[in-house]
């Protein structure tokens, strides 16, 4: 699927990347614990896939009079929820890593800000030095690089959200039914053609 819709997943080999996800990072906890997986990877996919339409699944018949049927069902929705409450406690889990990180860095970047601002205090103090011009410039360069420390700190810490995230691997792993209609020259259309590819 990825290689019929030219997702951007693929390098020139036709492999997945690792460095590229098409999953956002949910980061507001509403969306954390209300998001399906599936919702989210079909949002992912709207620029490659035709629209759909959503509807609500039927409620469970539960009243079957066959017992394999009904034990079948059963399991069945018992092993998807299961799969859905570890799918949100992965997120969160992930969601929590990337704030530990946001936070770290902030926390780092306030310290480094702080001493330097001492520093720039005690040089504007000492300005009738001749060398205060040439402190208050080397700390200033050193804020610049402070500042660049902490975006590479924040990078970071969405990076490893990123790989820490469950469900961008394994919708890397989802097995699509892609149903397409192929044309050859004379624009006459063959229907019928289903694969089923990664």
């Amino acid at each position: 699927m990825a290689r019929i819709n030219n997702l951007p997943i693929l390098d020139s080999s036709g492999e997945i990347r690792g460095d590229v996800r098409l999953l956002r990072p949910l980061l507001d906890p509403q969306e954390i614990q209300t998001r399906s997986a599936t919702q989210r990877w079909l949002e992912a996919l709207e620029p490659w896939i035709a629209p759909l339409d959503y509807e609500t699944l039927p409620a469970i018949n539960t009243d079957t009079t066959n017992l394999w049927g009904k034990m079948h069902t059963m399991a069945s929705e018992h092993e998807r929820k299961r799969a859905e409450e570890k799918a949100l406690k992965n997120r969160s889990k992930a969601a929590e890593k990337h704030q530990e990180g946001i936070e770290k860095a902030e926390e780092k970047r306030a310290k480094e800000l702080a001493k330097l601002e001492r520093k720039e205090q005690k040089a504007r103090d000492n300005s009738h030095s001749h060398k205060a011009d040439d402190k208050l410039r080397r700390i200033e360069e050193k804020r610049e690089k402070v500042e660049r420390k902490h975006d590479e700190r924040m990078d970071k810490a969405a990076e490893r959200s990123t790989t820490k995230d469950k469900e961008a691997k394994a919708m890397t792993k989802v097995l699509w039914l892609m149903i397409r209609n192929l044309h050859d020259d004379s624009g006459v259309s063959y229907y019928g053609n289903m694969e089923e590819e990664t």
